[in-house]
């Protein structure tokens, strides 16, 4: 999957320019009660505003009001920061989400080939998508195996027989005595009498959660 399809598109967003004043600036950002905007002039992408980071550079700098009065009047791409950590509309999502990991930041930028920007990435979306994809709402069971391969045929045997669809499976190898653990995410009526059918049949269920309304 691709970041522009998770990405918020820049006709939607707030957007600053760089010629706007700091305090223009923060009153955008405070109005609309986010903490940091995009600073963007003819579709090029140059920095991000962040209002925690000018009120620490003012309290560190033990301002006075005469040099906070004129702070405020400097344009805000003085006081913007360069954020390095931008990502191609054609990237793979698990680069922005590497991004996230290694820079402290609240979004990413998107941008084409032409380096235009054309949206964002937020963490929200990033998370919201790990939510869909990897099925977290849906009900789950925890199987315990020393054949992987084996008793994944005969569970997924099972659960179509009872009507249930399959919409996540992890396996993981937990290390201890050659068990591997399969984590299934499931969407379907009577899901408690499918993990009783599953039990009949020799399979180790581990754990069962109910789906999450």
């Amino acid at each position: 999957m691709i970041t522009r399809t998770i990405m918020t598109p820049e006709h939607q967003l707030i957007k600053l320019s760089p010629k706007q004043t700091l305090e223009e600036g923060l009153k955008i950002i405070s109005d609309n009660s986010f903490l940091s905007l995009p600073v963007v002039e003819d579709k090029k992408f140059l920095g991000v505003l962040h209002a925690k980071n000018i009120l620490e550079d003012l309290f560190l700098k033990r301002a006075n009001e005469e040099e906070v009065s004129a702070m405020l009047k400097d344009p805000l791409e003085k006081h913007m920061s360069v954020n390095k950590a931008i990502a191609l509309d054609t990237d793979y999502i698990e680069t922005v989400a590497e991004k996230f990991s290694v820079n402290n930041i609240s979004f990413v930028p998107i941008v084409n080939k032409k380096d235009e920007f054309l949206g964002i990435v937020t963490q929200k979306a990033i998370f919201g998508l790990v939510v869909r994809v990897y099925g977290l709402k849906d009900a789950k069971v925890v199987i315990h195996a020393d054949d992987f391969v084996g008793v994944l045929s005969n569970i997924t045997r099972i659960i179509e027989k009872h009507g249930a669809n399959i919409t996540n499976i992890i396996q993981y190898n937990t290390d201890v005595m050659g068990i591997t653990e399969i984590s299934i995410r499931l969407k379907g009526e009577q899901l408690p009498l499918l993990v009783e059918k599953l039990k009949e049949r020799g399979i180790k269920v581990h754990e069962f959660t109910p789906q999450v309304q």
